[in-house]
């Protein structure tokens, strides 16, 4: 007895091209696999259709790890020595006429 409901329209010929093409690209985002289905088959398919069918087989993606920086980190603006003895005057001049206080409180030595 078949299940109700709107037929699928990635079947079994579909889903054999859909994995010939994750093995063709093994890199491809979704979102180019997608386009590249339904270049070939002429059907209109959501990504996360494809998706669906791909989690169906087995088939998981995983995202690319970037690998650990190489030497010494650079620090960020405001972090380094030069940058700390900034005064109200040199750092925010159009807050020159306020006596040493920023805005949201934060507090410049003079």
């Amino acid at each position: 007895m078949s299940k109700g409901g709107r037929p699928r329209k990635i079947g079994d010929a579909e889903k054999r091209l859909l994995r010939q093409l994750v093995e063709e690209t093994p890199l491809a985002t979704l979102d180019e696999i997608t386009e590249a289905f339904c270049t070939r088959t002429g059907l209109s398919v959501h990504h996360m259709t494809v998706r669906r069918r791909l989690d169906e087989m087995g088939i998981r993606r995983e995202q690319a790890t970037l690998p650990p920086p190489q030497g010494e980190l650079q620090q960020r603006y405001g972090y380094r020595p030069a940058h700390r003895r900034q005064t109200a005057r040199t750092a925010l001049p159009q807050l020159a006429h306020r006596r040493g206080v920023a805005p949201r409180g934060r507090h410049f030595r003079e």
